[in-house]
């Protein structure tokens, strides 16, 4: 049989019988399917996001052990990027690809994560557009900064987050709102307390002193 080109063009049993053809007359190598694969994955942009910012391993992955940031954001200003997120399936088992591979497939390998992940709760937004480069915001979106229990620990934590909201407020922006990561007294999980609008500067002070 004869097929024609693009290869989008062809549906999954003629690639899967252009793929067998193929290797019958001259076998590939399993590390140039690898490195062809790689390559088309490589052009994806792949941008994270978590609906829990109360996991013990989240701050712990992602947030130098508490002393980082999570960044609360209201989707209503982003709406272009949060109404293309997709969900990421937690799963014992891979993904399964076929190749030559289309987009879709190829992106079921950014949405699939082992089952010990699943605290993340995560979201993910895929762009070919946007490969390693920053996704842009709408800066009004940002209404929370989320600080880790231990960010305070930092020597220079406090100048750069003041200089941060100074940014924001020079931009005529409103200042997001401050919560710090508590530890539960009697059980194992974290909450959010509200730092009053003087934590910044009462931080300064009280280095200083």
């Amino acid at each position: 049989m004869k097929y024609g080109w693009p290869a989008e063009n062809l549906t999954d049993d003629d690639k899967n019988s252009l793929i067998e053809g193929l290797c019958r007359q001259a076998p590939l190598r399993s590390d140039a399917l690898q490195d062809a694969y790689d390559r088309s994955v490589a052009s994806f942009g792949v941008y994270c996001f978590s609906r829990n910012p109360r996991s013990h391993l989240m701050w712990a992955h992602y947030a130098r052990s508490h002393r980082g940031i999570c960044v609360q954001i209201d989707p209503a200003y982003c709406l272009g990027v949060f109404a293309g997120t997709q969900t990421v399936e937690y799963s014992s088992q891979l993904p399964k690809v076929t190749w030559p591979s289309t987009a879709n497939e190829l992106s079921r390998g950014f949405l699939r994560k082992s089952e010990e992940w699943s605290y993340e709760k995560e979201l993910r937004y895929l762009s070919h557009r946007l490969t390693r480069s920053g996704l842009p915001f709408d800066a009004r979106a940002v209404t929370g900064v989320i600080l880790g229990e231990r960010f305070f620990d930092e020597s220079n934590a406090t100048n750069w987050l003041r200089e941060a909201l100074s940014e924001r407020e020079a931009l005529g922006l409103s200042s997001p709102k401050l919560y710090q990561v508590t530890r539960n007294s009697a059980a194992y999980s974290l909450s959010l307390r509200r730092l009053p609008k003087d934590a910044i500067a009462t931080s300064l002070t009280d280095r200083r002193a």
